[in-house]
């Protein structure tokens, strides 16, 4: 397990929306074939295997949870984790972004780190996706259906580490969720010009240095969504948007191997949910909800 991080960096300005009601609390992940938007969880699918039983719907092939094919695979369930580190999963809907965090898609830590100075310690609820399988693995996607993969990433400083309901007004921290898209192919980054920042290359492009010199390579679009906090828990303030509601059903200290991080760490059940604002300049006023159980 890493040392505490920064948490996830700049933000724009957000719109601030109202929380939605949060998932069932501690338990079992919920099978892997759980469908964004139904509030309820399908057969598992291809425990380990990710296989996909297919079935044809108008002519068109569906993955047997219900979602359209991601990757040639299924949602499966992921049990390489960190030991300190519980399983998370859950679901996400809204204007352009709607799919499941598969079963152990992600994982849910607490995390307690001594102040330098000697005061209170910096108690943090990680949860991130995991990096091991493939992306259809790990978060699935109904929509935008060409995303390549996404990215999940949340840090919520508390006061204690122990178990109760805690509001984006009560902590710090941010809530990102993310889809990588793939380029579009009217993208050109081919320049006769000379290269030395971004500004110098096509639309879509981006500078970068090649054993040939600098040049430009196409600009990976990404689509994000987030909630912020006033405080990104490590000493600068960030501007509130989005919200979240935290419950923390269960807090339980895990047995530290004597190495050499100074933090304690706490496996925690729960659930968290948030309502999370588009970002970027075409954003508008978009948002999705995002419902993980851990």
């Amino acid at each position: 397990m890493s040392k505490l991080r920064r948490p996830w960096g700049s933000m724009l300005v957000l719109v601030v929306i109202p929380s939605v009601a949060f998932a069932a609390a501690c338990g079992p992940p919920d099978a892997a074939g759980f469908r964004a938007g139904q509030g309820g969880s399908g057969g598992s699918v291809g425990s380990g295997g990710g296989g996909s039983s297919g079935a044809v719907t108008d002519g068109a092939v569906v993955t047997a949870d219900g979602l359209a094919p991601f990757d040639g695979g299924a949602c499966v369930d992921i049990a390489d984790i960190e030991p300190q580190a519980g399983p998370a999963n859950g679901s996400f809907s809204g204007s352009g972004l709607n799919g499941i965090v598969c079963a152990g898609g992600a994982f849910a830590y607490l995390q307690s780190t001594p102040a330098a100075d000697g005061g209170a310690p910096q108690i943090a609820l990680n949860i991130d996706n995991v990096v091991t399988g493939t992306p259809a693995d790990r978060i699935r996607f109904q929509d935008p259906a060409d995303a390549l993969a996404g990215e999940l990433h949340v840090y919520i400083g508390l006061g204690t580490a122990s178990s109760g309901s805690y509001a984006d007004t009560q902590t710090c921290g941010s809530v990102v969720l993310s889809a990588d898209l793939p380029v579009p192919s009217t993208v050109d980054c081919t320049t006769d010009a000379a290269v030395s920042s971004d500004s110098d290359c096509p639309p879509g492009c981006q500078a970068t240095r090649s054993y040939s010199g600098p040049a430009c390579a196409p600009t990976e679009p990404v689509i994000t969504y987030a909630a912020t906090a006033s405080s990104d828990c490590v000493g600068d303030s960030t501007t509130p948007g989005g919200s979240w509601t935290l419950n923390l059903t269960s807090v339980m200290p895990y047995p530290q191997d004597g190495g050499g991080d100074d933090s304690s760490y706490y496996q925690v059940h729960g659930n968290l949910a948030a309502s999370l604002s588009g970002l970027g300049a075409d954003a508008g006023t978009a948002n999705v909800s995002l419902s993980l159980s851990f």
